[in-house]
């Protein structure tokens, strides 16, 4: 079976960034070009952002889905989560994308009413569409257009919140926010178009100013695979770029040891057992370090875990985590 990292590469790079709500915050501070759209989303309390889905595959590597979740809250609510936000990116435009978001929300508006028993109003619902294809996507249909009607029936049925936001054709100097989700985003772009090999260093050399982050080698690594996988640039120029924010043997390290190189090329069984091993005790480690003792049950979720691209989604969960309960509800 073909490996995720080679059949979804754009779909796991999105997914190993935007689980940080701090790069959506930013990705809905800084990219909506539609006046309403800024409007809404400056009701919402963006410091609450919450992602509900950080896993990146499911254990079996067989059902893929590239959007992410976030839960938020409108300013100056006393509910926790009375918003929910979906957001998802897209390589291809698809004119019937109105009804996929429809789907997700009467599914979540399910699960809302079986959990709560009626007894709350349903949640806020926003879809957010990152799009990065080749080409500018210049019309998205609303509900309206994919119901059949005539004049003097009533208009805006089924429709709902959608904010499309369209990087296809920004200019490198037009990325803005954290340097990570401009990095992210070029990176897609840039591939999208075919060009990621010829510009790669330059993208890179955004990561400077947050070199002395303590995930700076988890973005790099990130960063690695989806370059191996996706567009074909070289060993060598991937470190001479990593470089620039690494010292230079680190950077020949990271991406001659980077897991991602073995799953693209192929690997044993022995291989993928010892990864999964490593990444075991890499999430045990930052749990221990972070939170001290480790519940028993979690401790087992852990172990039970057999696939290391799950695992690694994991050990970024940590970061993201207040407390070992936070991160077991993610289990």
């Amino acid at each position: 079976m073909e490996h995720p990292e080679l059949k979804h590469s754009h779909d796991l790079l999105f997914r190993r960034f935007m689980i940080a709500p701090e790069l959506m915050a930013d990705l809905l501070k800084n990219y909506l070009e539609n006046l309403a759209d800024q409007r809404m989303v400056e009701l919402l309390d963006l410091t609450r952002l919450k992602c509900e889905n950080p896993v990146t595959v499911n254990d079996l590597l067989v059902e893929f889905r590239g959007d992410v979740r976030f839960s938020t809250s409108f300013k100056g609510s006393k509910r926790k989560s009375n918003v929910f936000v979906l957001l998802e990116h897209q390589s291809t435009q698809d004119p019937d994308f109105q009804f996929r978001g429809l789907e997700y929300i009467v599914q979540k508006y399910k699960e809302f009413r079986e959990s709560t028993k009626g007894r709350e109003k349903f949640p806020f619902p926003l879809v957010v569409i990152l799009y990065h294809g080749a080409t500018p996507w210049t019309h998205l249909p609303k509900m309206d257009e994919l119901i059949e009607s005539v004049p003097g029936m009533p208009t805006g049925l089924l429709n709902y919140p959608l904010i499309l936001i369209d990087i296809s054709e920004l200019r490198p100097e037009q990325f803005r926010g954290h340097p990570v989700l401009q990095v992210l985003l070029e990176l897609l772009q840039l591939a999208s178009k075919n060009r990621l090999v010829a510009e790669f260093e330059r993208v890179i050399e955004r990561l400077k100013s947050v070199r002395k982050d303590p995930r700076i080698k988890y973005w790099l690594t990130s960063i690695s695979r989806y370059a191996l996988a996706v567009a074909k640039v070289g060993k060598e120029q991937i470190a001479n770029a990593f470089s620039k924010i690494v010292n230079k043997k680190e950077a020949y390290k990271m991406v001659m040891t980077t897991a991602e190189e073995l799953l693209v090329q192929g690997r044993t069984e022995g291989r993928v057992e010892g990864e999964t091993v490593a990444w075991r005790k890499a999430v045990l480690l930052a749990l221990g370090t972070k939170f001290g003792s480790i519940p028993k049950g979690v401790e087992k979720a852990i172990l039970s875990k057999n696939d290391p691209i799950v695992l690694e989604s994991l050990a970024v969960r940590v970061d993201h985590c207040k407390s070992v309960k936070e991160f077991a509800e993610g289990l």
